[in-house]
């Protein structure tokens, strides 16, 4: 059932974004160009991810990509103020963490 929450939240976020960009808030959008750069060629090529969700509509779903025991490509949705916190870090770098780690997103 889960599942279907992380598609249909995808699905209408992805729409919000192509037709109504301003109903979508913007640290929501900058994730989603966020999570595009760092994702894996492979499931790019593909159209969808190794979890079975189709591109790029998971982009947008909170949920993060990948399976149980596979590294995921990109993190969870985080909110504006773990966002902020985080592109201030520079994505993680300043702190001398991974990308991931401290995030959550590992």
């Amino acid at each position: 059932m889960v599942n279907y929450w992380w598609f249909i939240q995808g699905w209408v976020r992805y729409y919000l974004h192509k037709f109504a960009p301003f109903l979508l808030r913007w640290h929501i959008r900058e994730q989603v160009i966020f999570r595009e750069s760092v994702a894996s060629p492979y499931c790019k090529v593909r159209g969808d991810c190794i979890c079975g969700c189709p591109l790029p509509q998971l982009y947008y779903a909170d949920k993060t990509c990948g399976v149980k025991g596979v590294d995921s490509c990109y993190p969870k949705m985080l909110s504006k103020y773990e966002w902020r916190k985080f592109v201030e870090s520079n994505y993680g770098r300043d702190t001398g963490e991974e990308w991931g780690e401290g995030y959550g997103f590992v």
